[in-house]
């Protein structure tokens, strides 16, 4: 089939453009020019927002990436090192170093320390004195120097226990603005103590028998030791007949306000088992220091008795017969 090419006149073409575009009201559009619609303003917010969050949000992860690899972190290296025993006796003198080294190129222009201290640290002294309770300010530290505080002072806290010693760095570099913080830890074990106790006791024992319990306490340090107290655990059958020396008023121990070396003291306790007293009865002996009106366990032994059955029974034989049996009131009983 052959299709022959028909010709429109251009009166046709202006008819059909019209029936196209035409409008409601039957008039043309002007085509001469095209112009864009605008959009709206809150269009426009929106997506300024958008380009403002995204914006912050590439400059915080750029900002994190730098300190991350220690880019603006180069000239501010604080070293701090707390140098000391690990292992101490409780009641020992010790000293503990706190160092710290400003390794950086950067000067620190502020610089303060801050120290927590286990309850069980009594403090004596520090060098240099504190500028206010257990807090140090330093000041500026140029490029390369360093410091020390010295801490002096002794551990009271209970056998076997273990303590940390922590110190908070607070320090601003010359070209920051921001403090930065560095905190160090130094755990040290409380494993003996500078008290000795030894005690002696009866190993076997009858009910009734009087016994004397014995218990010595010495100082091992050169220097006296204070505040200390003894206390004996005594057993529920058991009765106090006499101690020396006495017991502190209306308490069942002893204190001692001085304890020297090589001047042991010895306290005696003597009494003796009620009937109701059977078996094993262990006799529990501590000694410790007394801070803030607590005790604090150094050392503690034990004094096992045994109780003996008694040598002779006791038999009650009426009218020839130890049985249950009824008497006439007023008759005479053998």
């Amino acid at each position: 089939m052959i299709v022959k090419k028909q010709n429109k006149s251009l009166r046709d073409i202006r008819k059909e453009l019209r029936e196209i575009y035409s409008q409601d009201n039957g008039n043309l559009p002007d085509m001469s020019s095209l112009s864009r619609k605008k959009p709206s303003s809150f269009r426009r917010k929106i997506i300024k927002a958008i380009c403002i969050l995204f914006i912050v949000s590439l400059a915080a992860w750029s900002g994190f990436i730098l300190f991350s690899n220690g880019v603006f972190q180069k000239g501010e290296s604080l070293s701090v090192k707390i140098e000391g025993p690990n292992e101490v006796k409780s009641g020992d003198k010790v000293s503990y170093e706190i160092q710290y080294e400003n390794k950086g190129d950067v000067p620190i222009a502020t610089l303060e320390m801050t120290l927590s201290l286990p309850p069980g640290f009594q403090l004596d002294s520090s060098v240099p004195d504190a500028t206010s309770k257990n807090s140090w300010t330093i000041g500026s530290l140029t490029p390369k120097s360093d410091g020390i505080i010295i801490l002096n002072g002794r551990f009271l806290s209970e056998v076997p226990s273990s303590e940390h010693i922590q110190t908070l760095f607070a320090y601003k570099p010359a070209n920051f603005s921001s403090t930065f913080q560095d905190i160090k830890t130094k755990n040290v074990t409380i494993s003996n103590s500078v008290l000795d106790l030894s005690t002696t006791g009866p190993e076997k024992s009858y009910v009734g028998d009087e016994l004397n319990y014995t218990i010595t306490v010495s100082n091992t340090l050169q220097d006296p030791i204070n505040n200390i107290r003894v206390f004996p655990n005594l057993p529920k059958d058991f009765t106090v007949s006499q101690t020396e020396p006495k017991f502190d008023k209306d308490k069942l121990y002893w204190s001692l306000n001085e304890l020297k070396q090589n001047e042991p003291k010895t306290f005696t306790l003597k009494g003796s088992y009620t009937v109701s007293a059977s078996g094993t009865q262990t006799m529990n002996m501590q000694v410790g220091f007394v801070k803030d009106n607590t005790f604090i366990k150094q050392k503690e032994q034990d004094v096992q008795t045994v109780m003996q059955d008694g040598a002779i029974v006791f038999h009650l034989i009426i009218n020839g017969s130890d049985k249950n049996q009824n008497i006439q009131v007023g008759k005479t009983v053998r």
